[in-house]
């Protein structure tokens, strides 16, 4: 009994921890979407904030959402800075890190 779970276990394990490390950089892959999104809202604001000072030479209206902007981009770049750039640089560790509680 023993030696067919032993079998079991050696057949089945590789497969489990290949798809733990590929769901690892599966949530690289989301986290570097977001930074994306920050990175392209941080330029739209950038534009908008220019396009305003421009077109109206004065800054008015939008600057309360050009701060929001500022401050959401910042927290989703520093939010794939600290959590999902060592998933890529280390997916073993944390596909470990899934497995123990």
């Amino acid at each position: 009994m023993e030696n067919e779970i032993v079998q079991l276990l050696k057949t089945v394990t590789p497969a489990i921890w290949s798809s733990l490390v590929r769901q690892q950089f599966i949530y690289g892959y989301i986290l570097s979407f977001f930074t994306a999104l920050s990175i392209g809202t941080l330029l739209v604001t950038a534009i908008l904030h220019k396009w305003q000072e421009t077109a109206h030479n004065k800054v008015g209206e939008y600057t309360d959402l050009l701060f929001y902007l500022v401050v959401t981009s910042a927290i989703l770049l520093a939010l794939f800075i600290i959590t999902g750039l060592p998933r890529f640089l280390n997916p073993e560790y944390y596909a470990v890190m899934s497995i123990l509680p």
